[in-house]
């Protein structure tokens, strides 16, 4: 539609909708495709859904766990980074908006970045080669208590908040299922809930890979499900954080050092 007085045309509703076209990333050797996505917003890495990113070429993973080749991944609401050791390529592209809000909600509007990413950049300085050193000399430590009939090693995360915890954990179990280990992952952290809602303390033994598009994975529904589901053991402590009741918070930690090792 033409607005008098001035040589402008307004987009039509179509023009507005009609979602960007795919984008390919080349990411050399070492280095990796961070990337934030809006709640309502979805993004694709290669078959058919949401925001995509396909991998074109080369080997990827995420946390841990390897990305196929030419198959589509679809995030949403996530804040991840695919990292590739010896170089890939990706493509990137927009899926549908999803409701968040109920009837007459409206989606947020999609990012600056390719797919409607929020945020994206490349970052070729990461802390994978650290990351995979612990997990070499966890291996070794594996290797030697398999030996020696005693348990295996033990890894506790500590660090500031938003400093990496989640992403290390994941990619050290991602790295032991792919050795064909069964880690345990216990969560001592009730704000942020793992395989369970906030206020929650959970463990759970990971004998099958991690859901990338679903973060550590899901626990078991009515319905079919494409990874094998995880079971977690689940305990309610209600408060964000174990500071908030302290007596209360050691009494609820008392479970997790015997949640996998005492006779059933």
């Amino acid at each position: 539609m033409s607005l008098p007085g001035l040589e402008l045309t307004q987009a039509s509703a179509e023009a507005l909708s009609t979602p960007a076209p795919p984008v390919q990333h080349s990411l050399p050797r070492g280095s990796e495709w961070r990337f934030e996505i809006a709640f309502g917003r979805t993004v694709r890495v290669k078959p058919d859904r949401g925001e995509i990113l396909q991998l074109l070429a080369g080997t990827a993973e995420l946390f841990g766990t390897e990305l196929a080749a030419s198959q589509t991944y679809t995030f949403s609401g996530t804040k991840a980074a695919i990292y590739t050791w010896h170089g890939c390529t990706l493509e990137v592209s927009a899926g549908d908006p999803i409701s968040i809000g109920g009837l007459g909600s409206v989606p947020p509007p999609p990012g600056s970045g390719s797919g409607g990413c929020q945020v994206e950049y490349v970052a070729e300085e990461t802390p994978m080669a650290e990351y995979v050193n612990i997990h070499g000399a966890l291996e070794t430590m594996r290797e030697e208590a398999k030996a020696s009939g005693r348990e295996g090693p033990r890894v506790l995360i500590l660090g500031a908040e938003d400093a990496g915890k989640t992403s290390l954990a994941k990619i050290l179990t991602g790295y032991a299922t792919k050795r064909g280990r069964q880690p345990v992952v216990v969560n001592l952290d009730p704000s942020e809930g793992m395989l369970s809602v906030p206020g929650s303390l959970t463990a759970t033994a990971f004998q099958s890979m991690i859901d990338v598009e679903e973060g550590w994975g899901s626990s078991p529904m009515s319905g079919p499900s494409p990874i094998p589901v995880k079971l977690p053991l689940v305990y309610f402590y209600g408060l964000p954080s174990p500071l908030d009741a302290e007596g209360q918070s050691q009494r609820s930690l008392s479970w997790a050092p015997n949640a996998f090792t005492a006779p059933w």
